[in-house]
């Protein structure tokens, strides 16, 4: 009978908490979808029925008139922006407010430049990876990856020749590890011939998450206090998980190269950050050049130049496949420039493919790779024009996937259509709509 009343009491309390939790947007008088206990809004994602791209945009699509949504992740308070001026405030004019990311440091690389928070910490590392996206450094970097295309295009010739099928979003990621491979670690691998200890290591540290990563992140959801309560065990978890491509970058650092060479050139210009006089760099600034901090960087360079591609690639072949016209528009441009530049690819060359650009643009709103941008109030900040006060630490989410479908800003906006780029059409898309990389300072570093 006690124990009946104990677990009785228990669930009431349980209940009456979850209530408090769930009222939160309804005592700011934010309109939102109903929360289920535990789950908030996200029980179609976490069961497997949808995925949360699309998730948000069924959110995003049944409040038309509303400037933004209350919702919950799990038990996490979130508003959902749907009016373009509040994502610029948020994105740029106040992004001192909105400097920090809601990615969870205790599931990810701690130090990465992407998940760093503190604004004066995340810039100053920030500050030194920039230089190595100038277009000084893409021009010289060309060559590596006009081999790396000659290897791809032997490799699609063979499996023509022997009538072989092959999924297209790996051999999308064939390409791309190969010029991960040179130009990250200055390692010549051979993914399309051969097996390489490159890809392994990045399969087994992060693609292919520990089972750990399932239930962490459900844990995030539902009780994210108890997570942060845990975060120095996961952390050893995660940096165990880390330890087979460390060593694999360990033994990189510490070989001979020439700074001249382009090859390796994220890992040169690390460890030549590490390398400098102690005095150059500044306390927040020298954090980043221990060999702890060199790994988590590259695997996070190495992802982001591995992973995203391949899928944005291949949804751009698929694009092409269905519709042959525009395929044919690719190949005339390309071939004709080409000839023009005697067969080399340039960074003028690549300038002159315009219409090219037109289609990589309209693939990336049709399929954006980031599906939502995110940021939290560093303090309490009011929404001007409105009655609402965003607490510190809320998630704040803008839904690309749905502002870059939406019929009020592009006409038909489920057609592949380049021509929304045109120059005559492109200045008409209202701004903060189009964000496939960002917006303003902590936009996409490439």
């Amino acid at each position: 009978m006690l124990v009946g009343i104990i677990i009785f009491l228990l669930l009431v309390t349980i209940y009456l908490k979850y209530v408090e939790i769930y009222s939160f947007w309804r005592k700011k008088g934010v309109i939102g979808p109903t929360p289920y206990p535990f789950v908030g809004n996200y029980a179609p994602f976490i069961f497997g029925r949808l995925s949360e791209a699309d998730l948000l945009r069924k959110i995003y699509e049944q409040y038309p008139n509303e400037r933004f949504v209350g919702m919950y992740k799990g038990v996490r308070p979130v508003l959902l922006l749907r009016d373009p001026e509040l994502i610029k405030l948020v994105m740029v004019k106040d992004f001192k407010y909105f400097s920090d990311r809601c990615i969870e440091q205790t599931l990810q690389l701690a130090k990465s430049v992407f998940t760093l928070k503190g604004n004066e910490e995340w810039h100053a590392k920030r500050k030194l990876m920039t230089p190595l996206y100038t277009s000084s450094k893409l021009s010289k970097i060309l060559p590596c990856i006009q081999k790396s295309a000659d290897n791809y295009a032997k490799y699609v010739n063979y499996l023509i020749n022997n009538n072989i099928d092959h999924e297209i979003h790996n051999l999308q990621s064939k390409f791309m590890l190969q010029n991960v491979g040179i130009l990250t670690f200055g390692v010549e691998i051979d993914p399309f011939f051969g097996d390489n200890e490159l890809e392994t290591a990045l399969i087994e540290t992060t693609i292919n998450p520990h089972l750990i990563n399932s239930p962490l992140h459900i844990a995030n959801y539902v009780c994210p206090s108890l997570l942060k309560m845990l975060a120095p065990l996961f952390r050893i978890i995660y940096l165990r998980r880390l330890m087979s491509f460390g060593h694999y970058i360990t033994s990189l650092i510490n070989k001979p190269r020439d700074d001249n060479d382009m090859s390796h050139i994220f890992l040169n210009h690390m460890v030549n950050l590490k390398s400098r006089d102690e005095k150059v760099l500044n306390s927040k600034l020298h954090a980043i050049v221990n060999n702890t901090d060199i790994i988590e960087q590259t695997l996070t360079i190495a992802l982001a130049s591995y992973e995203t591609p391949s899928i944005l690639s291949g949804m751009i072949l698929h694009e092409l496949a269905l519709h042959q016209d525009i395929q044919e528009k690719c190949y005339q441009e390309i071939t004709s420039v080409f000839e023009k530049h005697n067969g080399q690819l340039s960074l003028q060359a690549l300038n002159e493919m315009k219409y090219l650009d037109m289609v990589y643009e309209e693939a990336l709103r049709l399929h954006p790779m980031s599906h939502v941008l995110d940021r939290r109030p560093t303090a309490k900040y009011t929404l001007p024009d409105t009655n609402l006060t965003v607490d510190k630490n809320v998630f704040i989410f803008i839904p690309t996937h749905g502002l870059q479908l939406d019929p009020k800003y592009y006409e038909d906006p489920c057609k592949f259509d380049p021509d929304r780029f045109l120059p005559e059409n492109k200045d008409k898309i209202t701004s903060y709509t189009y964000l496939p990389f960002g917006f303003g300072p902590r936009a996409c570093l490439g």
